[in-house]
C-alpha cells in the first residue's frame, strides 16, 4: 500500500518564522531601551517610603543604575550601597563592627520588577510578531 503525505502552509509558516527570527533582534532592543528608565524610575519610587526603605539623604536613590547591555538583549538594576542587600532583604545578627540588627525587609527591587514585568512581557510580545504566541 502506498500513500501520499501532503503538507500544506509550510511556506507560510517557513515566512512567518523568518519573520519573528529577524525582527526578535530590534524588537527585543526597542523594548529593552524603552523598559529600562521605566524600571529606575519604578525602582525610586519603590525605595522612596514605606512600605521600601525610608530614603533620608538621598545617596540611596542616586545610587540606583540600570543599564541596557551593549547588544540590548538584557536589563540591568543595580545598587551598589553597602545597604543595599540588607534593606532588600533584612538583616538579623551582628554585623561586622559588633552591633546587633533585627533589621526587617524593605523589598523595592522586587516588587519594581514585578510592578512593570505584565507590561514588559505583552511589549516584548507586541514587538516579536508571532515569535511568544
Amino acid at each position: 500500500m502506498q500513500g501520499t503525505l501532503t503538507a500544506s502552509g509550510l511556506k507560510e509558516l517557513e515566512s512567518s518564522i523568518r519573520r519573528a527570527i529577524l525582527g526578535a533582534p530590534r524588537g527585543v532592543r526597542r523594548v529593552n531601551r524603552e523598559f529600562a528608565p521605566i524600571l529606575l524610575q519604578t525602582l525610586v519610587e519603590k525605595a522612596s517610603g514605606r512600605p521600601g526603605p525610608d530614603v533620608v539623604t538621598g545617596a540611596y536613590i542616586a545610587a540606583f543604575s540600570v543599564k541596557v547591555d551593549d547588544r540590548g538583549y538584557s536589563v540591568v538594576a543595580t545598587n551598589n550601597s553597602p545597604q543595599a542587600h540588607r534593606l532588600e532583604y533584612g538583616f538579623v545578627g551582628v554585623d561586622a563592627l559588633g552591633r546587633n540588627y533585627a533589621q526587617p525587609p524593605f523589598p523595592h527591587f522586587r516588587p519594581a520588577i514585578e510592578e512593570i514585568a505584565p507590561r514588559y512581557q505583552k511589549a516584548m510580545e507586541d514587538a516579536i510578531p508571532g515569535w511568544m504566541r
